[in-house]
């Protein structure tokens, strides 16, 4: 089987995939004021039917992507670069196994009602359960500290293994094209992800203040164009790995 081709399908797919979905996610962006006043007279059903989308092509995007990833684990294997091949891997069981935690967390309906937000309030704001306002908990302090902590090290494991993976990504590019620029882009992606993330938190609470002083109109243009920056760049990443996989498939898979 033409692992390499078909991930390379794959790869298309989950990019057509994700420009769904932000065009959904746009949608809210810029309807999330007209979706509150619609909602004080009935149910929103349109929004309901866009969150039932959403997470459908979540899911679907969510397992085109760990396919996606196998191809690289074959691309690895056949321009012997180990670096590619064993950070793919790993990258698959990472995604894979952080899917079905909390997956498990949300069946057991722990994960938005018991974890995140108690943590949250009682933790971050002060807030005690009952939703009135004091200091922070601090008997829990050592759980929420725990928690982040996890998540920190969670994250900082994949941006490490994403980062080892594009640069196996241009050690293969002298055997496959399109790949060294792949990841060479990912690498920089990766690089100014970190700042970008900064620059966001603070222009989210740029546009919070906004729509408090009810100018939800420009919150809703800063909140699209924080995602759409990274959106695009990542979108262009994409499609050169899915070229690239294409590529090799023509020289290896015969």
């Amino acid at each position: 089987m033409k692992w390499m081709k078909l991930a390379g399908i794959f790869g298309i797919v989950f990019l057509i995939i994700g420009l769904v979905f932000f065009i959904m996610l746009s949608v809210q962006i810029f309807t999330m004021e007209e979706q509150t006043l619609i909602s004080a007279t009935n149910d929103s059903e349109s929004s309901s039917i866009i969150d039932v989308l959403m997470i459908f092509c979540f899911f679907i995007g969510f397992v085109l992507l760990m396919l996606f990833y196998y191809g690289f684990v074959k691309l690895g294997g056949y321009t012997n670069s180990k670096l590619l091949k064993i950070s793919s891997i790993l990258l698959i069981i990472t995604f894979i196994t952080l899917a079905l935690i909390f997956g498990i967390l949300a069946l057991v309906g722990s994960l938005s009602s018991n974890i995140f937000v108690p943590l949250i309030a009682e933790n971050v704001i002060g807030m005690s359960p009952g939703g009135n306002l004091g200091g922070p908990d601090t008997s829990n302090l050592g759980k929420g500290i725990l928690v982040i902590s996890l998540i920190f090290v969670v994250i900082c494991f994949i941006l490490v293994l994403a980062s080892l993976s594009a640069i196996g990504l241009v050690e293969a590019g002298y055997s496959v094209k399109y790949a060294r620029m792949a990841g060479i882009l990912n690498v920089i992606f990766l690089a100014v992800g970190p700042l970008f993330s900064l620059i966001s938190y603070f222009s989210f609470l740029f546009a919070t203040f906004l729509v408090m002083f009810g100018v939800s109109s420009l919150a809703s243009i800063i909140v699209f164009v924080l995602f759409l920056i990274p959106f695009c760049f990542y979108e262009l990443v994409l499609l050169l790995e899915s070229l690239a996989l294409f590529d090799a498939s023509k020289k290896f898979e015969k």
